[in-house]
């Protein structure tokens, strides 16, 4: 039975009896064998490493896309707040004319109202003027009339008397 060594359980393992030559070229196949080896293992590794640098692109692709969509719709929003604010300015601005405008329309009037109830005021003062002088008219009048039934009365008197004298000269 042949002795179990490292070079019997190899696929490229000579015999014994194998000369110099051949175990030379069983060397040089064993270390291309190992360098062969060695380069599948890199090989694999590499490719292992190939496929997760793949992926991480695929993933930072991904980032990148998510990135950008945020970043077009922070974009989109700043738009939007930008355009918002013009509106608000200008709505700002057309509020402050109407304002103003309103100011100068209650200042318009306030002066027709001043106007009005000084108008009013200067009509009350006439009323009242002509009412005093309505009273006093009418004092006059009671007064008048007052004078005119004595000089009524005396007028009657005084008819009365000449008659009674006109009786007594007759009589005489």
């Amino acid at each position: 039975m042949l002795q179990a060594n490292d070079d019997n359980f190899h696929v490229h393992s000579l015999p014994p009896f194998a000369n110099e030559h051949n175990k030379i070229l069983s060397n040089a196949i064993k270390e291309k064998t190992l360098t062969y080896s060695g380069v599948l293992a890199l090989l694999d590794d590499s490719i292992s490493r190939a496929e997760v640098m793949l992926a991480h692109r695929k993933n930072v692709h991904q980032e990148l896309l998510h990135t950008q969509g945020l970043y077009d719709a922070k974009s989109r929003q700043i738009e939007t707040e930008d355009h918002l604010k013009q509106v608000s300015e200008r709505e700002s601005g057309r509020l402050s004319m109407e304002i103003k405008r309103m100011g100068k329309e209650i200042a318009e009037f306030t002066d027709h109202l001043n106007t009005i109830q000084n108008n009013v005021y200067r009509g009350n003062e006439r009323i009242e003027q002509i009412r005093t002088d309505l009273k006093l008219e009418k004092n006059e009048l009671e007064e008048w009339l007052r004078v005119q039934a004595e000089k009524e009365e005396d007028s009657m008197a005084l008819m009365q008397y000449t008659k009674e004298d006109d009786a007594k000269i007759k009589e005489l």
